[in-house]
């Protein structure tokens, strides 16, 4: 697993946020998901969950902090837990899961 010492970012707590945002901001597709998706009713038939009531309430606020802001957004397609774990596997598991 990448350790906390290899990470070169600032890591910001939107449930804390309280200073200046950075002018770059790393997010993954389930911000985008939790703010963006016009019906979670219907997740239920395709087994997806619900979000969480922070979930629906924090992210879209500071998501419009940071558009008001005009931050540059970078978005990685899966989710950042997903590419940590690709990222940190060895290059021969990888290779053999397809992933290089």
């Amino acid at each position: 697993m990448i350790s906390a010492a290899s990470v070169q970012a600032k890591v910001v707590d939107i449930h804390t946020f309280r200073s200046t945002l950075p002018s770059q901001i790393v997010t993954d597709a389930q911000i985008l998901y939790w703010v963006f998706y016009p019906n979670f009713q219907l997740l239920q038939y395709a087994g997806g969950k619900y979000p969480l009531a922070y979930q629906v309430r924090e992210y879209p606020h500071f998501w419009k902090l940071v558009t008001q802001a005009k931050r540059s957004i970078l978005v990685t397609p899966a989710t950042l837990g997903e590419f940590a774990r690709v990222a940190s596997m060895p290059n021969s598991r990888r290779s053999q899961k397809g992933l290089l």
